[in-house]
């Protein structure tokens, strides 16, 4: 094997990694004008106080020894919180952040691609690198499965860990390489240890790494002669990963699904259907929407198929892996990759998201460009031509495809309305429309949508309450109270419908039921500044002056740390 700098990287390489980024950077101008939306944005942003806050000691240790937002990933909060000292609430600033740093991620992954095409060749070959990055690198850029993790201001998460992710494994290459050539390479060994540890504090969807170093080893790396050595010198990697998980299953806690309401042969059944849905989206990214529900009939045609699909794809890398490992290696990191969100431990009540394929499908991009780097460098003008010409067409439909998916993320209106248009029984998205509605003052349109999302799932609380929150503000209070009554029915843990309740009781007149709400507001959640406001309200009301000062006080303090909601 020929030997190789541990960082080097030749001038085709840099000059497509260049073009990718900016070719990149300018598809997804468009997503710079999107504002925010009322799916976690409100949460990770323009609700959350925790960014808005000094950076101070209490600041660190709110965003190291506490989840927000059910996740544990504090260097993606301290991101939010820059972008607030910079554009204060400006979604433009939000959104510029994320598409720099999915171009960064596109100049990398050419350089990743680049490295993994010379370490599996026996010979140079500086053109079939050069334009292997460079494929590699707009199928990751352009492809608008990608849009979701980038036009969404919450999943910052996911070009952020997609950034660390890249760097760990760039810097793995050169440590491993030079212990093949001799050297030992300690300084690529802990920079890859460090990239790894602010990519799981990005998003814990790295945890896989350590299995992905491994099957670098196995290729191009070729390292399995002494396979002990190898998983000796990622024990590291491995218990930083297992600190994650724990960190995550604590995390997510209240919002990860019970295996009574979607049993594990669901699961099963759902994962093997999503390995082929990715692929699928990926060949043919048409019709692709914010929220895929878990199907009712999980075993259907679309089941055996994917599940032939799965056993035929594996059959055919066992088959070729003594002619060559590359397919074999794509295919097992895509599995690998994916395996954290395939649905197996569930979070939410999605069958797949777009934003999931962010890293899996690095792999069989980085395949598809090895191939096509292979192409470049066979003798004949036309073979390059075609390549090139090939190329570019693909480049050029995946970019109008993606322009065209970041209008979606406009808004909660455009984005929930293509929801209903490609799953028009889906009570969530006619739930989130609503709340587009309702923010931009359409009341008649948004009371219509909850209650089409009631119609569709009477079980589900949070249209109730969004349909009484309505009802409120138009001064309906029986209707709001009937709505708010449901909710708390079948939400009985969460705060929310009953401070709602409590204010339609309260603008209503009845004081005390009002006060009875708040406080048992108050100790399900004592972070709430609103409900101490409230409570001073509703003593005032009652000519309590001793308690109204006490609720407004504590209100006062919740507000000078930005906890009011």
């Amino acid at each position: 094997m020929r030997s190789f700098k541990p960082m080097e990287f030749r001038t085709g390489a840099l000059l497509s990694a260049a073009l990718s980024a900016v070719v990149t950077f300018l598809v997804y101008i468009p997503a710079l004008r999107n504002g925010f939306v009322k799916w976690d944005d409100h949460l990770y942003i323009y609700e959350n106080g925790l960014i808005r806050t000094r950076f101070n000691l209490e600041f660190l240790k709110r965003v190291f020894f506490s989840a927000q937002v059910s996740n544990w990933h504090p260097i993606t909060m301290i991101s939010y919180a820059v972008d607030y000292r910079l554009w204060g609430l400006n979604p433009f600033g939000y959104h510029l952040e994320n598409v720099i740093l999915h171009s960064f991620n596109a100049f990398l992954v050419a350089i990743l691609t680049s490295r993994l095409y010379s370490l599996a060749k026996t010979r140079r070959d500086e053109r079939g690198a050069a334009f292997a990055a460079l494929v590699a690198a707009l199928l990751f850029g352009l492809h608008p499965q990608h849009v979701e993790s980038v036009s969404w201001a919450s999943e910052r998460k996911d070009v952020l860990c997609g950034f660390f992710f890249i760097l760990t494994i760039i810097a793995y290459l050169g440590y491993a390489h030079g212990n093949i050539n001799g050297r030992r390479g300690v300084s690529s060994y802990f920079l890859s240890l460090v990239f790894f540890i602010l990519a799981l504090m990005s998003k814990p969807m790295a945890i896989t790494i350590p299995a992905v170093l491994l099957l670098l080893d196995f290729y191009p790396l070729r390292r399995f002669e002494r396979l002990k050595p190898l998983i000796a010198e990622k024990i590291p990697f491995f218990l930083l990963a297992a600190i994650s998980a724990y960190l995550t299953v604590w995390a997510q806690d209240r919002v990860i699904v019970t295996f009574k309401r979607y049993p594990f042969p669901m699961r099963a059944a759902n994962a093997v259907r999503s390995y082929m849905f990715y692929l699928y989206k990926t060949i043919l990214p048409f019709h692709l929407a914010p929220y895929y529900p878990i199907p009712s009939h999980p075993f259907g045609p679309a089941f055996i198929a994917s599940a032939g699909l799965l056993a035929v794809i594996s059959g055919l890398c066992v088959l070729t892996i003594k002619r060559s490992r590359i397919f074999t290696a794509a295919w097992l990191y895509y599995l690998i990759t994916l395996s954290p969100v395939i649905g197996i431990i569930q979070a939410g009540g999605q069958a797949a998201a777009d934003r999931y394929a962010y890293l899996p499908l690095l792999g069989p991009f980085i395949a598809v460009a090895g191939a096509a780097g292979h192409l470049a460098c066979r003798d004949g003008r036309k073979v390059l031509t075609g390549a090139v010409l090939g190329a570019l067409f693909i480049s050029a439909a995946l970019s109008v495809l993606t322009i065209r998916q970041e209008r979606l993320w406009m808004n909660q209106v455009t984005l929930w309305t293509r929801e209903i248009k490609e799953f028009p029984d889906s009570a969530m998205g006619y739930d989130s429309l609503g709340n587009g509605y309702a923010d931009g003052g359409d009341y008649t349109r948004a009371l219509e949508s909850f209650t089409a999302a009631i119609r569709l799932d009477p079980l589900d609380a949070r249209p109730y309450n969004n349909r009484g929150h309505i009802y409120t503000i138009q001064k309906r209070y029986e209707n709001a109270l009937a709505d708010f009554n449901a909710a708390v029915r079948l939400m009985p843990a969460s705060p929310i419908p009953r401070t709602n309740r409590g204010v339609a009781l309260l603008e209503s007149g009845m004081v005390g039921e009002a006060i009875e709400d708040f406080k048992t507001s108050i100790i399900l959640n004592p972070k709430n500044g609103a409900n101490y406001y409230y409570l001073g309200v509703a003593y005032s009301k009652l000519g309590d002056a001793k308690n109204a000062a006490l609720y407004f006080e504590e209100a006062d303090k919740m507000r000078a740390t930005n906890n009011m909601n």
